[in-house]
């Protein structure tokens, strides 16, 4: 009740739309979604999609026949269904239906469909960066931020994961699509705005928070049912519920598992409850604690979960838990680093709209402010600024401080032997390079 539920959607319509938007895809010879975005050939050094003769996809299976005038073709064949979903996002609702006291009956919500048309709109951003039609790459980058904010206000854990991975596929495709010169000071502007009006960290605890509330209210519900309802929704055993003669293991657990959880639940409860405390605790302190910190807390938390959920009769005392608490190590990993390079390309977009207006690179980084930031973002690996400097060929470097929260001065190699790179694998993650010719050796 505290939060509001139980509550309807804020305009399903957007939901439905968009599911009708993305049903109208035609088939393609080339699928969108497996586009090469951001593809690092050394450290800190991006050759972009548009820098190959044939699009870059598919190359992990040693084929790709196709070329960009086949995929060109098939999106704009796909132009009446990206222009239905431009309109189903013009204004994004800002929440689905959910209420975690029926969470056994909750709607479902469009996520395989929000997905799909992330990654359509991406192949039309870089066929249009190819073609030098910015516009439609500007509003395809729009529609793409737009659908990163859909249901936005959800208290609900799997839909802040999908608009942080929809966030990411946006973020690298913008990256390809600033490696264009074309771009002017009203596109950047924009498309600037759109990105500061992202927030992924406020996600990740919109999302906890709702999950939370759903943990407390499959506690009240089991509270209510029979032994053998609860056997069946938390698996024990799927088939409890069904007509078959119950085997010696069914009654077990009828007439002695789960009713010796239920006398002793609060335990269970309790344990759920301290797990999402401490967890609470940790990610409220990201704006003001160095990343590394906070992640060795959290990978504190988690290993102790872990041993005691390992420890003799746990599937007895804690086995809602075990079941409702997801392990966020990765989820909060991934968010953190989207958080990081959504603020890098807020400020690379203000770095280039200065150069636009003055003729010349920013000194540093306040040197933005207030004319195209309203303050220099702050890099969650440091809880500091972000980084940045000149450099002698008239370039600049900016860049996070990376996972170790030690400045390195923008080195974007990697402290091991590797052959592989990405935005994290450097000592600093820095923002990239594009190689206008490409370095890798294609088929």
């Amino acid at each position: 009740k505290e939060l509001g539920y139980p509550r309807q959607a804020e305009g399903n319509y957007t939901a439905g739309a968009l599911q009708d938007a993305v049903a109208k895809f035609p088939p393609v010879k080339a699928d969108p979604s497996q586009l090469t975005l951001m593809n690092f050939v050394g450290p800190g050094l991006v050759e972009t999609c548009c820098s190959w003769d044939r699009p870059p996809y598919g190359w992990q299976k040693g084929t790709n026949s196709h070329t960009w005038e086949e995929l060109n073709s098939d999106l704009l064949a796909a132009q009446d269904a990206l222009t239905d979903l431009r309109t189903a996002l013009r204004n994004p609702a800002r929440r689905f239906y959910l209420d975690p006291a029926d969470f056994l009956n909750s709607p479902k919500a469009p996520f395989v469909e929000q997905r799909r048309a992330a990654q359509w709109l991406a192949g039309d951003v870089v066929c249009a960066v190819r073609s030098d039609q910015l516009d439609r790459a500007q509003i395809d980058l729009h529609t793409l931020t737009q659908l990163a904010q859909l249901h936005r206000d959800d208290q609900m854990l799997v839909s802040q994961m999908i608009r942080t991975a929809i966030a990411g596929l946006a973020l690298g495709v913008t990256w390809e699509a600033l490696q264009s010169p074309g771009w002017n000071e009203s596109s950047l502007a924009t498309l600037q705005h759109d990105w500061e009006d992202i927030n992924l960290m406020e996600a990740l605890h919109l999302g906890m928070t709702g999950e939370r509330a759903a943990g407390e209210e499959i506690f009240s519900w089991a509270q209510t049912v029979s032994s053998a309802e609860c056997m069946r929704i938390f698996n024990f055993n799927p088939n409890s519920g069904s007509t078959r003669s119950k085997s010696l293991g069914d009654y077990f657990d009828i007439l002695v598992r789960v009713p010796v959880w239920l006398a002793k639940s609060g335990e269970d409860e309790r344990f759920l409850l301290e797990h999402y405390q401490h967890f609470f605790d940790s990610i409220h302190k990201l704006e003001q604690t160095p990343w590394p910190d906070i992640h060795a807390g959290l990978n504190s938390i988690y290993s102790q979960m872990d041993k005691t959920l390992a420890e003799p009769w746990s599937n007895f005392r804690f086995f809602v838990s075990s079941i409702a608490i997801p392990n966020m190590s990765r989820g909060v990993s991934t968010t953190i680093h989207n958080e990081t390079q959504r603020r890098l390309t807020v400020t690379a977009i203000a770095i280039e709209r200065h150069r636009l207006a003055h003729a010349q690179l920013p000194a540093d980084l306040n040197a933005l402010v207030p004319q195209f930031l309203s303050a220099v973002p702050i890099d969650p690996m440091s809880a500091k600024p972000l980084c940045y400097h000149l450099n002698a060929d008239g370039t600049f470097t900016l860049y996070s401080v990376g996972e170790d929260g030690r400045d390195d001065g923008g080195d974007a190699s990697s402290p091991g032997a590797t052959n592989k790179w990405d935005f994290w694998s450097g000592r600093d993650a820095v923002w990239p390079t594009s190689v206008s010719e490409p370095q890798s050796v294609k088929p």
